[in-house]
């Protein structure tokens, strides 16, 4: 093998850190979906960043996508191009990219699914089909690396990174850098990263975020009405939202929840009377 197509020690610590990093946002679904791509596009040097979770029992329809995230394009017209073709894909209104077939393949067989795009399609099959002439060419996007990951509970994950087409072929290399980072990745998802259904920072306002830290950080009602110069019936009403938010009853079930770091699914039974107790 090429030493050019071999993993560095310094890109292998680089994507273990951006992994370390998507850990630490944990529970803030679109912070640590985004940063993930962020960084893989850095450690790839390709342009462009997708992520989705996917429900596996879809495939045989219109797929269902429980989350999609995408990043780094040149502008917003050429990011248009990108949704309409997601948009007209979950719609079968389009063809799929060609070769895409034989990763759904792939995947059904395996549960895991990985290619950069001369492996699946000739260049003549890729640069005739109306995927790239009526999407990927007007958004200034070429080749690619994708990756897909089934796990339990029918989900599955992709992710993959996308050509600019001023910038180089995607080669081996990349595929072995997205490889890495997905194979880490994937088992997070859900256990450790949470996703839109499992409680998480998402839909608290910055104030409420504010005073989420500081009890955190085990700051009574008192401090945090004085740090945040509230009134203290106001903090109190604001601890009984996020407690409500997250389905719990106390500051100790909410330190208890942040210090596992285990996401949990969301329910209708969240608490009405929270807070309990007023001070602390």
């Amino acid at each position: 093998m090429s030493k050019s197509m071999r993993l560095r020690i310094s890109e292998v610590k680089a994507a273990f850190n951006l992994i370390g990093e998507c850990r630490e946002l944990w529970n803030t679904p679109p912070a640590w979906r985004v940063h993930l791509l962020r960084g893989l596009t850095e450690l790839t040097g390709l342009a462009v960043g997708h992520y989705a979770e996917v429900d596996a029992s879809s495939f045989a329809g219109p797929i269902q996508f429980l989350a999609a995230v995408d990043f780094g394009w040149r502008d917003e017209a050429a990011r248009n191009y990108y949704l309409r073709y997601t948009a007209d894909l979950t719609g079968a209104c389009t063809a799929p990219m060609p070769g895409i077939d034989i990763l759904a393949r792939r995947l059904g067989e395996a549960g895991r699914a990985i290619a950069y795009r001369p492996e699946l399609c000739s260049d003549s099959q890729w640069y005739r089909s109306a995927a790239v002439n009526e999407y990927r060419r007007p958004a200034f996007n070429d080749g690619y690396v994708l990756s897909f990951v089934r796990g339990q509970n029918n989900l599955c994950t992709h992710l993959g990174v996308h050509q600019d087409t001023s910038q180089r072929a995607p080669t081996l290399h990349a595929k072995r850098l997205v490889s890495l980072v997905h194979q880490q990745i994937a088992p997070m998802v859900g256990s450790v990263l949470a996703m839109d259904n499992q409680h998480n920072r998402q839909g608290l306002s910055s104030r409420l975020q504010q005073v989420l830290d500081q009890l955190l950080k085990g700051d009574s009602e008192k401090k945090i009405a004085r740090d945040l110069k509230l009134r203290p019936p106001t903090v109190h009403e604001y601890i009984g939202k996020i407690y409500r938010h997250f389905a719990i009853n106390s500051h100790a079930e909410l330190l208890a929840y942040f210090l596992a770091q285990r996401p949990k699914m969301k329910c209708n039974d969240a608490p009405s009377d929270a807070p309990r107790r007023r001070g602390g």
